[in-house]
């Protein structure tokens, strides 16, 4: 399930609001992968429905957000585990 979180208008901001370099968030983009664990990047939304959940980067939510992924930057490739039984 993927839920549109933002909108930031160049890939120069995210990485520099996130403290990443700018040729891992295009790369991160163009293959898709997930960044650091638990967010995907893209030039697009996945549905011409998609509305942002926080659209004002002021907001107490939008900061948390860049927060959280400054915070998981130890996060290199996550590993997801599931049970056999239950999924």
């Amino acid at each position: 399930m993927k839920i549109l979180l933002t909108i930031i208008s160049s890939a120069t901001l995210l990485s520099r609001s996130i403290k990443a370099s700018y040729p891992t968030i295009l790369n991160i983009i163009k293959t898709g992968k997930l960044f650091r664990g638990s967010w995907y990047f893209t030039r697009t939304p996945f549905s011409s429905l998609d509305i942002p959940k926080f659209k004002d980067p002021n907001s107490k939510e939008y900061l948390e957000l860049i927060d959280n992924m400054i915070k998981n930057k130890h996060i290199i490739k996550a590993i997801f585990v599931f049970n056999a039984e239950n999924r």
